[in-house]
């Protein structure tokens, strides 16, 4: 009697045993899978850095603002060309990367690098509006801001001038021009003296002054003599104002979104400034330099 009863007590508390385990098991299995998630760390994608998803993608999306000779694009020639072209061109070749160049206009940059739909743009002038909502890397020149006026005009002597009432400006929608018109010199759509258009062709500007419509167009001085340079006609009736005393000095770089870290900044201004250094590249920034003298200076 004394074995069976030790037998059945002793399956009771196996039964019991088992019993235990069974319901207990969903509770077990949630504080083993979180004990497993706190120990296995998550991969963030939103954490891993621009420089390391673009190196896993071995491809460069360069944005390209027209901005001739520093860089340019043309769907004919199905490419880029200039200086940052030159350069990107070797960085690609230098680390095994794929570039992809995109043409961008100067209003719409700023909306395709943040939704992710190019790395950086090649090249812009860092302006403090920019540099509020991306960052700016590779800063190698500075671009004197200039006006074009027409020869035969009294209006526009000094930069005073700028701030009549009667002066009327046109300049590009975002581009430098309208934001040296708004920030430093008062004028506004508002008040009569801005114009401000959308186009891909930042030398188109210079018409409305020509034809009167505008006493002056502001741009950046190496787009300012390229133009006159390439029209005869213009040369007799326009020229340029501000060039030995710009309207303003404005660092020239590359554009990248705002980083947690810097790698991509850091790894970016690195290999600009070694395809820079390379022969036929250090040799067509000397010429550009020479060429636009006080309009093109190095940083």
């Amino acid at each position: 009697m004394e074995g069976a009863a030790t037998w059945a007590i002793t399956g009771i508390t196996t039964l019991t045993a088992i019993l235990g385990v069974v319901f207990a098991w969903p509770s077990f299995s949630d504080w083993h899978r979180q004990r497993r998630t706190e120990a296995e760390p998550v991969h963030n994608f939103e954490s891993t850095s621009a420089l390391a998803m673009m190196q896993a993608r071995q491809t460069i999306r360069v944005g390209c603002i027209p901005f001739p000779p520093l860089i340019s694009y043309s769907r004919s020639a199905g490419g880029a060309a200039g200086l940052y072209a030159t350069a990107f061109d070797d960085i690609g070749v230098r680390n095994g990367l794929t570039i992809e160049y995109v043409p961008v206009r100067n209003d719409d940059a700023m909306r395709q690098l943040n939704e992710g739909k190019i790395d950086v743009v090649a090249c812009l002038l860092e302006t403090p509006e920019r540099a509020r909502n991306a960052s700016f890397t590779a800063r190698i020149h500075q671009m004197a801001i200039c006006g074009v006026v027409r020869r035969d005009s009294t209006k526009i002597k000094t930069r005073a001038d700028l701030r009549r009432a009667d002066v009327r400006a046109i300049v590009v929608e975002g581009e430098i021009g309208a934001e040296v018109a708004r920030t430093h010199l008062g004028m506004s759509a508002d008040n009569g003296r801005l114009q401000e258009i959308v186009t891909n062709d930042v030398s188109s500007i210079f018409a409305q002054v020509m034809s009167r419509h505008a006493d002056v167009a502001i741009t950046d001085g190496v787009t300012c003599a390229d133009y006159l340079s390439g029209n005869e006609d213009a040369q007799d009736l326009l020229m340029i104002r501000f060039m030995e005393d710009p309207l303003w000095l404005v660092p020239c770089g590359l554009m990248i979104k705002h980083e947690v870290d810097d790698s991509l900044s850091l790894w970016l201004d690195e290999q600009v400034r070694v395809s820079l250094r390379a022969p036929l590249a250090e040799a067509a920034n000397l010429a550009l330099l020479d060429r636009y003298r006080n309009l093109l200076r190095e940083m």
